[in-house]
């Protein structure tokens, strides 16, 4: 996939993207963004270029087209130096230079331009459309053309105040879309790029708002589109943090993939569309609003990993426990009252997370403990923060279990069942886990196993 926007496109990665424009004969944008750059005496840089046969996609992307763009860039460059504006573009798009008269003054507003602005620093965004002043081409060189620019925005506040005067020297830029080569070879982070060519996507990125970064040039709904089922090859796909609801039906056509990250989204139910996806690997939904998981999920018979953390679960997911080739399970959080008997189900089990964080209220309190000895071939097991007492004479048939976490929990005295793990190498507890005997005992590390002391 060619791709002609990195300088753009990576600046702009730190923070969202900005809703798309008409496209009309001139469109100005400005924004404001981080993005390292070579030093000035001043600490500041202007660069300003021609960019022939270009088009400007959403407000900041460069692509090829049939327009010219100038591109005018002015940066902040004094390190460690913290400043409002730390770098300011400004795409002006014309359909051509001659387009423009020499020493001709275009009033603005003009019905023939569109002028939109943005503002961006990490801590800092205002945009406007309300912009006035002239544009006039002075000169008209074969290498550069020069530009008078007297430009004044109103914000949303009322404010009017300069966006940009001077008189400035564009040159023509032949190497742009060269030195500017972006070849994605199948993973992708911008959906409407992966879209122009979707049977080469393997990897999609659309974490942090990439979602909304796409929409807002079209429907400006918080959902994927339904072109995403063109996707045919893609193996791994990364939509955490998007506040989706729901997953589009035709999400059901991704029959190719194998790690899915829809973590931290608002679904109103369980995405039942993933249950098509019969290669899937892993499956992280950890804080997405998933109050059950259903039956149906044993159709994910190839699955090895999965998440469920921090959801709106009741009890402990017996459905789970139908998926035989599940390796690694964390239900943190998960309002776990006790283990039942069917988790002996999961006989590949290597990894057992059902921890809590200390401030959370769907805290598991886990009772019979003693169904984990059916796990003999569970190799980590973390019950931080789940308020047990003691540990089952029954953990002695944990046979390959090698890292046993059990800090910040309501112990009397010391389980010495955990000697008997043949096994163990490393417990983890916490600083005040036991009396101050048996404290000073574990630190000196006379066991077979290492005793991990946290302080926090």
């Amino acid at each position: 996939m060619k791709c002609y926007f990195r300088h753009e496109r990576k600046a702009l990665n730190v923070v969202c993207n900005f809703f798309m424009r008409p496209i009309l004969p001139i469109i100005l944008v400005l924004t404001f963004c981080i993005r390292a750059h070579a030093q000035s005496k001043d600490g500041y840089t202007t660069t300003t270029t021609i960019i022939k046969n270009a088009d400007l996609v959403g407000d900041n992307e460069i692509d090829t087209g049939k327009f010219t763009i100038l591109k005018y860039r002015r940066s902040y460059d004094i390190s460690g130096v913290a400043d409002e504006e730390h770098e300011r573009y400004i795409f002006i798009k014309i359909n051509s230079l001659n387009n423009l008269l020499l020493n001709q003054l275009y009033k603005l507003p003009d019905t023939s331009i569109f002028i939109s602005t943005y503002f961006w620093s990490p801590w800092f965004y205002s945009h406007s459309r309300k912009i006035s002043g002239t544009i006039t081409k002075t000169k008209n060189l074969d290498s550069a053309q020069e530009f008078n620019l007297y430009l004044d925005y109103t914000d949303n506040k009322g404010k009017t105040d300069t966006l940009l005067n001077g008189s400035f020297l564009f040159k023509n830029d032949t190497n742009y879309f060269i030195e500017n080569y972006v070849d994605y070879n199948g993973d992708y982070d911008n959906l409407r790029l992966a879209l122009k060519e979707p049977l080469k996507v393997r990897k999609l990125d659309l974490s942090y708002q990439g979602v909304w970064k796409y929409q807002r040039n079209s429907t400006g709904k918080q959902e994927l589109p339904s072109d995403i089922g063109k996707f045919k090859n893609l193996e791994e796909f990364d939509l955490h943090l998007q506040n989706l609801k729901k997953l589009p039906a035709e999400f059901s056509e991704l029959t190719n993939l194998k790690i899915l990250d829809i973590s931290y989204n608002d679904f109103d139910s369980f995405p039942t569309e993933i249950f098509a996806c019969k290669k899937l690997d892993s499956l992280d939904l950890k804080l997405s609003k998933i109050s059950y998981i259903p039956n149906e999920i044993n159709q994910l018979q190839n699955l090895k990993k999965i998440a469920l953390d921090d959801n709106r679960l009741s009890s402990f997911p017996i459905t789970v426990t139908n998926l035989p080739e599940l390796i690694d399970l964390s239900i943190t959080n998960g309002n776990i009252k006790a283990i039942p008997k069917e988790i002996g189900r999961l006989t590949k089990l290597e990894k057992l997370n059902l921890g809590n964080f200390w401030n959370y209220s769907r805290k598991n309190v886990c009772d019979s403990l003693e169904n984990l000895s059916q796990l003999s071939n569970l190799k980590e097991l973390n019950l931080e923060w789940t308020k047990i007492k003691s540990l089952p004479p029954e953990f002695s048939e944990l046979k390959n279990l090698e890292v046993l976490n059990i800090k910040y929990n309501d112990f009397k005295e010391f389980p010495t069942v955990i000697d008997k793990i043949p096994n163990l190498k490393l417990l983890i507890i916490c600083y005040e886990e036991f009396d101050k005997k048996t404290m000073i005992e574990l630190k000196k590390q006379n066991r077979k196993y290492k005793v991990q002391v946290d302080t926090n």
